[in-house]
């Protein structure tokens, strides 16, 4: 996973994913869901284990 510092990351604290890219394609979030496979369902699966998000009443945190 390569993630890169854009505007937003450290004054917002905050980041997007923008486009997930494997060696045979490329496939932004919105349409990564219809694009299917097991290749994006673990994509997602480490994605989430890796992340600490979580609702609350301003937005998402974490």
């Amino acid at each position: 996973m390569i993630c890169s510092d854009k505007t937003g990351t450290l004054t917002r604290n905050e980041m997007r994913v923008q486009q997930i890219a494997f060696a045979e394609f490329q496939v932004s979030p919105d349409r990564a869901i219809h694009t299917g496979g097991d290749r994006i369902e673990r994509f997602a699966q480490v994605a989430a284990l890796c992340s600490d998000a979580r609702p609350s009443r301003d937005g998402y945190v974490g």
